[in-house]
């Protein structure tokens, strides 16, 4: 095997253990929320109705992002380290876009924007409306996947 390919080959594996570690890290978040968010909201017939829909794309939306937040902290990880060695600008300049690809990561998670809906709304009477509304944000989950692909690319090109 070549030098070329064994980089290449491990870049590959790192990508996949990243994303794994992203999806279970989803899944236990999105379990913990939705349980959470279920004994809150209640067992009323309006909600039960919505709740298969909306709790599939609140823990789809929540799996993507957490797979995002974990590529962008490698990433953010890996400049760093090379930053430390070169001081390049272009690297520091890197680093600043990772971290507010980050924050806005962090500040999509679907759990904080239902919290912040709540407050807005009102807990008793919104519950019902705030889930309606998430369980149709399949242009959210899209939007979400499409970055999950650039971060994809621009980790396999980093790495090489």
């Amino acid at each position: 095997m070549k030098y070329n390919d064994s980089i290449q080959m491990k870049t590959l594996l790192m990508l996949f253990i990243l994303l794994i570690a992203g999806v279970i890290t989803g899944i236990i978040v999105s379990i913990a929320s939705l349980s959470a968010l279920y004994t809150r909201v209640g067992q009323s017939e309006k909600v039960i109705e919505i709740w298969p829909s909306f709790s599939t794309n609140f823990t789809i939306e929540t799996i993507i992002i957490c797979m995002n937040l974990v590529l962008l902290i490698a990433l953010l990880w890996s400049y760093r380290k090379d930053f430390k060695k070169t001081k390049s600008p272009f690297l520091l300049g890197l680093i600043l876009f990772f971290l507010v690809l980050l924050i806005q990561s962090l500040l999509s998670i679907p759990l904080l924007n239902l919290l912040t809906s709540i407050i807005t709304i009102g807990a008793r009477q919104g519950f019902f409306y705030i889930l309606l509304g998430y369980q149709s944000a399949i242009f959210s989950i899209i939007a979400h996947l499409f970055e999950t692909v650039a971060l994809v690319i621009l980790f396999y090109i980093s790495m090489r």
